[in-house]
């Protein structure tokens, strides 16, 4: 009897836990931070899964919460996927755009449009009227790329670094270099490189700094289309290498005498 009753517990708490793991809903953001450039658009990507078809929901609502974790009213609310409620301004609601309105395809991706500082923030997913699916999603904004430039030294080759956003499909970044002497002559730069990643666009300048660079000013600027152009730019310091002086010898008069006086004595009659 005590074996049955051991068996029938533990079959319970299995057939428990797979329940609770049928039911269980699950919300994933690729990534879970997203920067974007003010004037352009934003995609979040979003995905969910719930439990089975009878459990899923035509209303989708995002909620914008500030830094003390305290959530605004629905700021983006889909019902029946086919109109869009919001609180706020009308014209907000048509910077919103959700990129699957069939929310059985478990896709809650969205692109928000016409970037502005005060969209900065976490946003809460929320599917249905209940409380599900409370993880949160964080757009940073970002108004100048990200350039690093390492100490320089003369005639050593050195790699300088800029980054942009790429967080609007529709207008991906170009990054040009370019790099202004001290008289105001704008010299070549041509050994560039880059490479994009899920962030963004990395570009990499190679030269080799010489004395003339020394306090020029070096500029990378980042066009998104016709939409939006954003830029930084530094001041260099080259530090000039040491170098070995160049030792002359200088023989002293009243030796180049003595020599001539002696050379003259032993001479050949």
């Amino acid at each position: 009897m005590q074996i049955i009753s051991s068996c029938t517990i533990l079959l319970m708490t299995i057939v428990d836990i797979l329940c609770k793991e049928k039911t269980s809903w699950t919300l994933n953001f690729t990534p879970a931070e997203i920067t974007a450039v003010p004037g352009l658009c934003a995609l979040v990507s979003c995905t969910f899964t719930y439990p089975d078809k009878s459990n899923s929901t035509d209303t989708i609502m995002w909620k914008k919460c500030d830094e003390k974790v305290q959530c605004s009213n629905d700021t983006f609310t889909f019902e029946n996927v086919k109109k869009i409620k919001n609180n706020e301004q009308d014209i907000k609601s048509e910077r919103l755009k959700m990129l699957e309105p069939d929310m059985s395809k478990q896709n809650c991706s969205f692109i928000l449009s016409d970037i502005k500082a005060d969209d900065e923030g976490e946003y809460k997913f929320k599917a249905g009227h209940q409380n599900k699916l409370s993880r949160k999603v964080k757009l940073i904004i970002q108004d100048k790329p990200v350039m690093e430039v390492p100490p320089l030294r003369e005639g050593e080759q050195a790699n300088l670094s800029c980054s942009a956003p790429s967080p609007c499909p529709e207008t991906p970044p170009h990054i040009t270099w370019w790099i202004k002497k001290r008289d105001g002559e704008i010299t070549d730069v041509n050994n560039v490189t880059t490479s994009t990643t899920s962030e963004g666009l990395n570009s990499t300048l190679t030269f080799i700094p010489t004395s003339e660079l020394h306090n020029a000013t070096v500029g990378c600027d980042v066009s998104y289309g016709n939409k939006r152009n954003i830029s930084a730019n530094k001041n260099i310091k080259v530090m000039v290498s040491e170098r070995n002086p160049i030792m002359k010898v200088i023989t002293p008069i009243w030796q180049i005498k003595t020599c001539m006086e002696t050379s003259d004595e032993e001479a050949p009659l």
